[in-house]
């Protein structure tokens, strides 16, 4: 069954693309974070589980950066 790719790729929802682009994005800042911080068993977490998005961003709500209050 060979089916071109450009029909393959017509045939996929827009909202599918769109998740896929935003845990991917989201899976890579979270995953350069644990890796700046040296953080080597959430890196790994990251990079296996497959969670749409949702580890990623436990990840980065837990771990930002408090805001520095000027006075």
């Amino acid at each position: 069954m060979d089916i071109p790719f450009n029909e393959l790729l017509r045939s996929i929802p827009t909202w599918v693309i769109v998740l896929f682009v935003f845990d991917v994005i989201m899976k890579l800042v979270a995953m350069y974070w644990a890796a700046r911080r040296k953080q080597p068993v959430w890196y790994i977490c990251l990079a296996i589980f497959n969670t749409l998005g949702l580890l990623p961003i436990v990840y980065l709500l837990i771990h930002r950066r408090k805001s520095r209050v000027i006075s």
